[in-house]
């Protein structure tokens, strides 16, 4: 279900906030996947765009959201195989999204008022053939003074879904002017361009 909730305005403490609309603070159309698009896929476009969830379109229209956990659960469950599953599997499609024409405040009091309201960072903006044009951060229609987001991105740490699968592989060392491995020693400057030693 995808819902974009009007809520009843309230009084604010500046006028500012009320003019404002949400695409005075939102992102221009920051990615996506398809519903069709594999875990593997998916994790490489939310990797690329350090976008975490990533919404999820069907024909043009957001059907969801992915998150980095829920790819998670799934490889732990699967292993690194579930990376071949369909996005539609696994997003989430409960998703709360604002409209560009809506007011910073309502969608604001939209969010705090969700079931979901801890666990959003971002919500979709969509038009009104439920199409997707931005993002826009939660702290964005709080305004400033609020709390700032964690800058940190979950999948900062993750480069493929590869990653997510633990193959306890040995580390490897490098020496500290980057070169490769840090278990071999430099030849001696005598020993260098010589054949055979002496």
């Amino acid at each position: 279900m995808v819902a974009c909730p009007n809520t009843p305005n309230r009084q604010l403490p500046t006028e500012a906030r009320w003019t404002m609309q949400v695409k005075d603070v939102m992102m221009a159309i920051a990615g996506h996947v398809d519903v069709d698009t594999s875990l593997r896929d998916a994790t490489a476009t939310m990797k690329s765009l350090r976008l975490d969830p990533i919404p999820v379109l069907d024909d043009g229209r957001i059907v969801g959201l992915l998150a980095q956990l829920d790819i998670l659960d799934v490889v732990s469950r699967d292993g690194v195989a579930g990376g071949m599953r369909p996005v539609r599997d696994v997003m989430t499609s409960d998703v709360l999204c604002c409209r560009p024409d809506q007011s910073v405040t309502e969608a604001a009091e939209a969010v705090d008022a969700s079931a979901q309201a801890d666990s959003i960072e971002r919500l979709p903006v969509i038009d009104e053939q439920r199409r997707l044009v931005g993002l826009v951060l939660r702290s964005a229609l709080r305004g400033p003074g609020s709390e700032p987001d964690d800058e940190s991105v979950a999948t900062d740490a993750i480069g493929s879904i590869d990653d997510l699968a633990d193959f306890r592989a040995d580390p490897v060392q490098y020496m500290s002017d980057g070169s490769f491995p840090a278990s071999d020693p430099p030849p001696s400057p005598s020993t260098l361009g010589r054949a055979g030693g002496d």
